[in-house]
């Protein structure tokens, strides 16, 4: 599932997420880092099965640990990746 973390809060498991993306926000606003007390600006981290989708044109991508009811957010990727590893 997408997660957004800062580039200093990257993601430990690299082999998970394969590409990084920015969030599409209007100027000077963004989302935060996921890390508790970050408040640096949070980049998009597909799996690779995200990033497959993402190729073919899906931008909305549902964030890690929004599963839970009432709890539900999704991320609008920008169009460009940047391939990892």
């Amino acid at each position: 599932m997408t997660l957004v973390r800062c580039m200093t809060h990257k993601p430990a498991d690299t082999s998970k997420y394969v590409k990084m993306t920015e969030v599409m926000n209007p100027p000077n606003e963004a989302i935060a880092c996921g890390v508790e007390g970050c408040l640096n600006r949070g980049r998009v981290w597909l799996t690779a099965e995200e990033a497959a989708a993402y190729e073919k044109g899906q931008r909305y991508f549902p964030l890690f640990g929004s599963g839970k009811p009432g709890n539900a957010a999704e991320v609008i990727a920008r169009i460009g990746v940047i391939a990892l590893g």
